[in-house]
């Protein structure tokens, strides 16, 4: 009986501190800053939508990376509309010479055109005398992009906002 118990007592302890047996080490999980964004737009198109943006598997990986150090390879800090049927309007926006979260304005904002189809027909949109572009960026990674008075062909004009919130997610 002694010896019974002696067994018992072994196993139990045994099984409390994993058996004896080496515990797999877990394995660190991949993250990705991912800008979950809503635009609106005025003037040759109107349409309000929303989408995501990544930069891939080089970007940020968080959104405290994001934000602080920019969310691409190249330390910029960049939201693109990808387009789609029901929102189909495509262009990056990112800054230049990014330091982080401010607010940056037209010298520090590049967006060379913006694509957009109307009425079945590609059409582009270009930065005229009067085009602005900015962007603010917030320490957590969300923001605000804008872009006004873009011109486009017989001087349709198109202007947007665009605001996003930024999710640290599992790649």
């Amino acid at each position: 009986m002694r010896r019974l118990l002696l067994v018992v007592t072994a196993v139990v302890i045994a099984s409390a501190c994993g058996g004896g047996r080496p515990q797999a080490a877990s394995k660190p999980t991949a993250t990705e800053a991912v800008l979950k964004a809503k635009m609106v737009t005025t003037g040759a198109l109107h349409l309000s939508s929303a989408f995501t943006s990544t930069t891939g598997p080089n970007g940020a990986r968080t959104c405290a990376d994001a934000a602080s150090k920019g969310n691409s390879a190249a330390r910029q800090f960049l939201i693109a509309a990808p387009g789609s049927r029901t929102a189909p309007l495509y262009f990056t926006v990112s800054t230049v010479g990014y330091h982080g979260p401010a607010s940056y304005g037209p010298t520090a904002v590049r967006l060379d055109s913006v694509l957009a189809e109307i009425g079945g027909k590609s059409t582009y949109f270009r930065p005229a005398d009067k085009s602005v572009a900015s962007m603010t960026i917030e320490a957590d990674g969300s923001g605000t992009a804008r872009f006004s008075s873009f011109e486009g062909p017989n001087r349709l004009i198109l202007s947007a906002e665009v605001t996003w919130r930024c999710d640290t997610e599992v790649a």
